[in-house]
């Protein structure tokens, strides 16, 4: 055979190799049928997938990825919009995510410090001496049972669930971020639903609407030709409570954010600003979170952002007079916003929602006459009038003052062996005051389980100074149990 044709050959059966992405060297790869070439892209293609897979596997940790499943977990318990239905999904979710939790990270050790064991410790048994006490008053004043029943198993397994994840300190700040960017990202879309229906209006907006139990009557008012639904999802992804209507005919948009109502939702906005404030204090979370409270256009928490945002001044810097001249200052904006803030402010709110102020000051009333009436209480689901449980000072004709002196005391976040003002306190500040005088949150899941927020020393680092850092660190910050 002459040479060119013998090159030639060679030269065609290179080609048809490289073409196939086989090796010519071999005697059983010029066998290979013409199929094989679409297996073999289809293999390649496999493997480079899972190897992209792989490496964002990596930098999504185990941790990060059941913190992440555990936060969303809590928009199904009280009182959250879906909790009056979904509670014991989340109850069954809880056990199967910290299950599952703990049987995928194996043996590893777990480093847990002292100052949060003692804490979730002490909080969990609050919690369960509070059931202890109103199980079985509940049942021998002839509460409804199967509703006692099933707040006392979703509430005592959501506790104890979270407890075991949370006990962890990387566990609990890795939490409690995510727990906070998601309001924050919450406040950002209220921001942007009302600038976007500024320009073309709601309607155009609107992505679907959720059942909210108790507002089977959805809340219907018209907004100058508009239909606003209790319960409706407006894009990007805030959610309305109702509309305000103030005393000068003007009517706002009052957003809830997938709490059962904006008051709820004022109360956490403001609690994930405390804890911002003792750890990351990034911009864009501080910014989200005093926009959403704003968007809530609730009275108290118009009070309580400024009064908190004082508090966490104070906390992070030595005592001083100057400094409780500045915080008087923050109490006296308080104070003006609670009276005077056009449409919500006490003024208006009297003129244009006056019932509401007074049902509420007149269940507060019975709630305190009963501690000389009846400490002991009627026992939970036993209402004897509407609004007895509107918030927990209405709540002890129902409770007892033993049932109001556990969740206070878990709300209050005063712990054991930990300073009586310190982050804790100040990050609780808002969920107490809004239990106490506005909201029925005292006793639900996910109160319980923010209640559990832990602030070290070392998640300070950016907020207090050096020398301080150092102490506590030392201090507080030195871990005591390893479990393996």
């Amino acid at each position: 055979m002459p040479h060119g044709k013998i090159l030639g050959s060679v030269g065609m059966r290179l080609r048809n190799c490289i073409e196939r992405r086989g090796s010519c060297l071999t005697p059983r790869s010029r066998q290979l049928p013409a199929t094989r070439t679409s297996y073999g892209q289809k293999i390649d293609c496999f493997l480079h997938q899972r190897r992209i897979l792989g490496q964002i596997m990596k930098k999504i940790s185990l941790m990060t990825l059941f913190s992440t499943a555990l936060v969303m977990n809590t928009f199904l318990m009280r009182p959250a919009a879906l909790g009056q239905e979904y509670a014991p999904i989340a109850m069954i979710l809880s056990v199967a995510l910290v299950g599952g939790y703990l049987a995928l990270r194996g043996c590893h050790e777990r480093i847990i410090l002292e100052a949060n064991r003692r804490d979730i410790l002490f909080t969990v048994s609050i919690i369960v001496l509070y059931w202890l006490y109103e199980l079985p008053l509940g049942i021998v004043q002839g509460s409804d049972t199967m509703l006692l029943a099933k707040d006392f198993l979703s509430s005592v397994t959501i506790t104890i669930c979270y407890a075991v994840f949370l006990i962890e300190e990387n566990e609990n700040r890795t939490f409690f971020r995510i727990f906070t960017m998601i309001l924050a990202l919450l406040g950002w879309s209220s921001i942007i639903t009302f600038t976007l229906s500024q320009i073309f209006g709601l309607d155009p907006l609107l992505l679907f609407s959720l059942r909210v139990k108790g507002y089977d009557a959805a809340t219907i008012s018209a907004t100058g030709g508009q239909q606003v639904t209790t319960g409706a999802v407006y894009f990007p992804f805030s959610m309305m409570y109702s509309v305000f209507t103030s005393a000068g005919g003007s009517v706002l948009n009052r957003y809830s954010n997938f709490f059962r109502e904006a008051g709820i939702y004022q109360a956490v906005s403001v609690l994930c600003f405390a804890y911002e404030c003792f750890t990351r204090r990034s911009k864009f979370v501080l910014i989200g979170l005093t926009a959403g409270t704003v968007a809530s256009l609730s009275t108290l928490g118009l009070v309580l952002l400024p009064l908190t945002a004082g508090l966490v001044y104070i906390t992070q810097r030595r005592v001083s007079i100057a400094r409780l001249i500045l915080f008087g200052g923050f109490a006296i904006v308080a104070a003006a916003a609670l009276v005077f803030t056009p449409a919500v402010g006490l003024a208006d709110k009297l003129e244009t929602h006056g019932s509401s102020v007074t049902d509420r000051s007149d269940a507060i009333d019975r709630g305190i006459e009963s501690i000389w009436i009846n400490p002991v209480g009627t026992g939970l689901f036993s209402e004897k009038r509407a609004g007895d449980s509107i918030c927990l000072l209405a709540a002890i004709t129902a409770i007892g003052v033993i049932g109001f002196a556990c969740q206070a005391l878990v709300l209050s976040g005063i712990r054991p062996a930990a300073r009586a003002f310190n982050p804790k306190v100040v990050i609780c500040f808002p969920l107490l005051v809004t239990a106490l005088f506005s909201q029925p949150i005292g006793g639900s899941g996910m109160t319980g389980v923010l209640t559990m927020a832990f602030v070290s020393a070392t998640t300070r680092r950016r907020a207090e100074a050096p020398a301080a850092l150092s102490r506590a660190r030392h201090a507080v910050a030195k871990p005591t149990i390893a479990i393996r």
